[in-house]
């Protein structure tokens, strides 16, 4: 008796400050191929970590006014014909500046990111799937919902080199 009284606080609380939501999740497909524009299979040679790239259609739309988007709703994501992923949403912040910056995960993958920042003149988004060992930079604007994506093949990136901080001489 005194741990179901619990459990019923508990679940209570949890309802209450968001942890939990009896609402069902939403899907919203808003990155798909153009379909007016034909992509390149081949990027600058000079990149050979580039592994192609594209033009995308967004959907912005959905995302103005303040949608009834929500934490733990799906994002259908379709940089390229054979490369679609669903995305979890984990955070939605509203900036002052009417920007939106929307994180999340690749659904049923553990090692994945997902960002997208967004305000009236343009999207930028990134996903790295580091079970495929891929990354995608996509940016755009938003009032022709038109982008460009890059797939890159992170196994072959060249190394990065962090130098320390120099001092500042006064």
């Amino acid at each position: 008796m005194f741990f179901s009284k619990i459990k019923t606080i508990t679940m209570i609380f949890l309802l209450v400050f968001g942890e939990i939501s009896l609402a069902p999740c939403a899907t919203f497909d808003i990155v798909k191929p153009s379909s007016d524009v034909a992509y390149s299979e081949k990027s600058d040679p000079t990149k050979n970590y580039e592994k192609r790239k594209g033009h995308i259609e967004f959907s912005s739309n959905i995302l103005y006014p303040q949608t009834q988007m929500k934490v733990n709703d799906t994002l259908k994501i379709t940089f390229f014909n054979d490369t679609q992923y669903e995305v979890i949403i984990e955070s939605i912040v509203y900036n002052q500046n009417n920007t939106i910056s929307i994180s999340g995960k690749i659904k049923n993958t553990e090692f994945s990111t997902f960002l997208l920042t967004l305000n009236s003149e343009g999207f930028i988004i990134t996903l790295k799937d580091l079970k495929q060992n891929y990354e995608y930079h996509a940016i755009g604007s938003v009032s022709n919902q038109i982008g460009a994506v890059t797939e890159i093949d992170v196994s072959k990136t060249p190394p990065k080199i962090y130098l320390p901080p120099k001092p500042i001489n006064n």
